[in-house]
């Protein structure tokens, strides 16, 4: 059983070390010297939260306790930076802003990873996880279509080994750390915890292999801060972003103590760690279009700032843990943009759209055509407001609809299933196509895809067969085609940024900076740790 070795009473001289000022010798391992981040001197009442000092003292000092640091604690370390934007960490580690990614970019190799358009967060974790593509897990969104023909959880029918199962197996040690968006821990040969500080968890309460791990973590290291981070804006953003900084910086201090800890508590083959603070950030101050210089994102989006500088901190302690020769792998998944959503709008679109194509394909003159004269037959006895598009759950600056050309009403389809006709879809994306926003008259552009389609896998069918993004940074009350009319409705204060494709990777160490030319998706990486690892 693993447990962590942390004492209950503490040594006086180590307490008074950990309080000594920054740049005097603590005694203890430099990067976990207790200094007050940035925003804490702004503070109102001037004070640090006692919270947050609480929890530096009592993991700092635990980190005295374990001695020092031995040359190596991974063969391989993997730092997972969940909702960073891969374009801002690009950008800062050139001009040498992040100094710790940046010493890692100048001693290894760094790319840019690719997506297909549209991907959300569950399913690229997913693909990270199993080593494929979202064609062949299935996981697009976190609910997906089911055999029995209801939406439910999709983690809970996966039974793909991940990549770390496959190192387990081969008697490799490793230890999983808030990887984001996984399914319950599975005995492996070693640790894993869920749930405990992720962005978008699965479960109601943290989870972890061994079971009982994961009441010692929150027992030594906290729990989590309770704070919001949903689809919309909220007057705490507004009001007291400080509140906001303060809350995720605790976590960060929280994880980063528990991980150092982890990490030179024995030496693992694969160490894995991930940071979702920058995913919360992202969604609730992202309100640019191009990244700013550090100076201006310092001055005008202090919050996004502080994080980032955290998170980078975070990466040099870990790296230098790790050991000289530790193969060292950081990425983000995707990049950032400003929000934009007509989600509050679609529901009556989509049933206007219906109605519209059902007297279309109704009509005399349309049944000249092979194609309308079956659809006409197939639409009998279907309401028109639910015939032919349904609108699958997916994230709010996306719509994901199932269109059912065969005139069936199932949401899941199988390998088997016969997919949309295509005329069919053509005339759904015409009528969004013709959609335009009242204020100002203007067409919308939209970006269409149809996974379904153009994706491989033994899921591919159950995938959305439209995908249609909404324009970044609009969201319009109101808006009309000649077709379906106008429908109105007041749009909700959605949060500023959402995820776009993107994502960012940095290597370092010989055999993984050969092999991160073969890295070009995030399904890539996995596959990049066991060639290193099992060679």
């Amino acid at each position: 059983m693993v447990r962590l070795n942390i004492g209950r009473s503490l040594p006086t001289g180590c307490a008074a070390r950990s309080m000594s000022a920054p740049g005097e010798d603590s005694g203890c391992e430099p990067s976990l010297r207790l200094q007050a981040p940035h925003f804490l001197s702004t503070a109102p009442d001037g004070k640090m939260p006692k919270d947050w000092l609480k929890l530096e003292l009592m993991a700092r000092f635990a980190r005295c306790l374990k001695g020092p640091i031995r040359s190596m604690s991974a063969r391989m370390i993997m730092l997972c930076l969940d909702g960073a934007d891969g374009k801002m960490l690009d950008q800062y580690s050139s001009d040498g802003s992040l100094p710790n990614l940046a010493a890692l970019r100048l001693k290894g190799a760094a790319r840019s990873l690719s997506a297909p358009p549209g991907s959300t967060d569950d399913a690229l974790w997913a693909s990270f996880q199993y080593m494929q593509h979202v064609g062949e897990h299935g996981r697009y969104y976190f609910q997906t279509p089911q055999k029995n023909n209801q939406l439910s959880m999709a983690h809970d029918k996966e039974e793909t080994p991940t990549f770390w199962d496959n190192l387990s197996t081969q008697g490799m040690q490793v230890a999983i750390l808030d990887v984001p968006k996984c399914r319950t821990p599975r005995a492996l040969n070693g640790i894993h915890i869920i749930d405990w500080l992720t962005h978008g968890e699965y479960f109601l309460s943290p989870r972890s292999f061994p079971s009982s791990l994961i009441d010692d973590v929150l027992h030594h290291f906290g729990s989590r801060h309770p704070h919001e981070c949903g689809y919309f804006e909220l007057e705490i953003d507004k009001k007291e972003p400080k509140r906001i900084v303060a809350c995720l910086m605790t976590e960060i201090s929280m994880k980063r103590s528990a991980g150092l800890h982890f990490l030179n508590s024995k030496r693992w083959d694969l160490f894995c760690i991930g940071f979702g603070q920058m995913h919360c950030i992202n969604h609730k101050f992202w309100d640019f279009d191009c990244i700013p210089s550090i100076d201006d994102l310092r001055i005008h989006y202090n919050p996004i700032f502080e994080i980032l500088h955290a998170i980078d901190e975070a990466i040099g302690a870990f790296i230098s843990s790790a050991g000289p020769t530790a193969e060292c792998i950081v990425f983000a998944p995707t990049d950032f943009e400003r929000n934009g959503s007509l989600e509050h709008l679609m529901p009556e679109v989509i049933s206007r759209i219906n109605i519209n194509l059902s007297k279309k394909f109704r009509t005399h003159d349309s049944r000249k055509w092979p194609f309308n004269h079956k659809l006409s037959r197939t639409i009998t006895g279907h309401e028109p407001k639910s015939w032919p598009c349904t609108i699958l759950p997916y994230n709010e600056n996306f719509l994901a609809l199932r269109v059912s050309a065969v005139g069936e009403s199932k949401l899941f389809r199988s390998s088997l299933s016969a997919p949309p006709e295509k005329d069919l879809l053509d005339a759904i994306e015409r009528e969004f196509l013709d959609l335009r926003d009242e204020v100002g008259g203007d067409n919308l552009i939209f970006s269409i895809t149809r996974p379904s389609q153009s994706h491989e896998g033994q899921h591919a069918r159950n995938l959305p067969d439209l995908l249609i993004q909404y324009p970044s940074g609009h969201f319009p009350n109101a808006v009309q085609s000649p077709s379906i009319g106008r429908v109105e409705r007041q749009s909700p204060l959605w949060r500023k940024g959402n995820h776009r494709d993107g994502g960012f990777i940095f290597a370092s160490g010989q055999s993984s900076n050969e092999l991160l030319p073969d890295v070009q998706r995030i399904s890539d990486i996995g596959k990049l740790a066991q060639r290193v690892l099992m060679d």
